[in-house]
């Protein structure tokens, strides 16, 4: 679940930085820190990797919005395609209703 949202940042010396966006996230890695190293030292022959945990701020200009509300999804859909303005005017529909 972890690796799903963020990749890890980089390996140096013998630690694997892995980046977080939420402190769950965290809590997340450092329950199963133990059977990570595990797993990497099964797959890299025996080698012995570290893992450490690196706080990243998301960027919230680029963040994916959320629409919840009908009035949000008509807003955006308006935005991508002016026609649905127009439609919308035309035909009277309210999103409210």
């Amino acid at each position: 679940m972890v690796f799903t949202n963020t990749q890890p940042q980089k390996v140096e010396e013998g630690w694997l930085y892995v980046g977080f966006t939420n402190p769950l996230q965290e809590s997340i890695l450092l329950e199963l820190k133990w059977e990570l190293q595990e797993f990497f030292s099964k797959k890299l022959n025996g080698q012995k990797i570290g893992i450490k945990t690196v706080s990243i701020e998301e960027d919230k200009t680029n963040a994916k919005k959320v629409l919840y509300t009908d009035e949000d999804k008509l807003r955006y859909l308006s935005e991508k395609h002016p026609l649905v303005d127009e439609l919308k005017k035309r035909m009277g529909l309210d999103p409210n209703i």
